[in-house]
């Protein structure tokens, strides 16, 4: 947990990443950084655009970055 949130990426043992709170039937889950993980439905027409993104913030106080990727679904 960073700022009472989920990690970008799981750095056990130390820190859970989102992908460890969350689980969804099939969607790839991809560890892009220490502070984004994708979630990708790798049987998309286009999965680069069809995603969620999660990216934690650095800063105390405020709440992560949440993105969908629709276009390519």
């Amino acid at each position: 947990m960073y700022n009472g949130y989920p990690t970008g990426q799981s750095r056990v043992p130390s820190y859970f990443g989102i992908k460890d709170w969350v689980s969804v039937q099939g969607v790839g889950v991809y560890e892009v950084n220490t502070a984004v993980t994708q979630f990708r439905v790798d049987t998309a027409p286009d999965p680069m655009n069809c995603m969620v993104i999660y990216h934690q913030v650095d800063t105390f106080g405020l709440t992560p970055d949440i993105t969908s990727l629709t276009s390519g679904c």
